[in-house]
């Protein structure tokens, strides 16, 4: 049941017409109020477009999916294009944590974004609409799910403990999803060996070094010498798409690949470990 009240401001004895205008909405759409992530959060399907909008200023929207296996996300967002520059919705991916995973920002004249593309385990996540400069006007989005395996990082692997294991021969595929991430990736030696890491990327036409790699091993803090006579191999978008760095007469043990940014790319990159 809903009401309309109507008082005066200032007092007038004219009579008024008053209409309530009603649109029914499908499954595709937000589920109001849904301003609190834990309890009132819409439902939604991964490879489905949902409507919403900013019902006032200060309305937050949130939007929950789970995920059975781990993966690939990244967020399309649209609305009706506006000439307006103002920067108008702010949205996240956000994890059950509530811990920001992207973040993207659009304006009346950006009628369609995406945002940077994420890999992560199952589990449940958000998305997280607000505004930065109100409109009423209705905005949509996809959430992207592509199911990955054994052949992509297993988010998180940020640091030594939670390295991706990297088979020998197989190749590879993992990403720098943010300014702060970082992929390490280990391997072990059961005999003293030398070994290739093939890094291939798509190449462009940026001369800027976007990514950083360096082997470590399990004892000491200083990256290892590669044939090239550098600790660290930089690689920027005009270097060949195929980056071979070696590292001879390695002795058995446990060992890290680093791969970490110098300037920032969400783009794949790939590698392929031999010996």
């Amino acid at each position: 049941m809903y009401y309309i009240r109507v008082s005066h401001y200032y007092h007038s004895s004219a009579e008024y017409t008053l209409q309530v205008i009603f649109e029914e909405e499908g499954d595709g759409f937000e589920e109001e109020p849904n301003d609190e992530l834990s309890t009132l959060a819409t439902d939604i399907s991964v490879n489905t477009v949902y409507t919403g909008n900013q019902t006032h200023s200060q309305d937050i929207d949130y939007y929950r999916f789970s995920l059975p296996k781990k993966g690939k996300l990244w967020v399309n967002f649209s609305h009706k294009k506006m000439n307006d520059s103002t920067s108008f919705w702010k949205g996240y991916l956000m994890d059950d944590n509530e811990g920001f995973l992207a973040e993207f920002t659009s304006t009346g004249e950006t009628a369609k974004i995406l945002s940077d593309l994420v890999r992560v385990p199952k589990g449940d996540y958000y998305i997280r609409i607000e505004s930065d400069y109100w409109s009423n006007e209705d905005y949509s989005f996809m959430v992207n799910y592509k199911p990955e395996g054994a052949g992509a990082e297993t988010e998180v692997n940020d640091d030594y403990d939670c390295a991706t294991e990297i088979p020998f021969r197989k190749e590879l595929t993992g990403n720098i999803q943010s300014w702060e991430d970082v992929d390490f990736y280990k391997f072990r030696l059961n005999a003293r060996s030398t070994v290739r890491l093939q890094f291939h990327h798509k190449k462009n036409d940026q001369e800027t070094s976007f990514w950083t790699v360096e082997l470590h091993d399990a004892n000491s803090s200083e990256p290892l010498i590669s044939t090239e006579e550098r600790t660290s191999t930089y690689i920027s978008g005009t270097d060949a798409e195929d980056i071979p760095i070696i590292w001879t007469n390695i002795p058995k043990g446990l060992y890290y690949i680093k791969v970490y940014r110098d300037y920032y790319s969400n783009a794949d990159y790939r590698l392929f470990l031999d010996r």
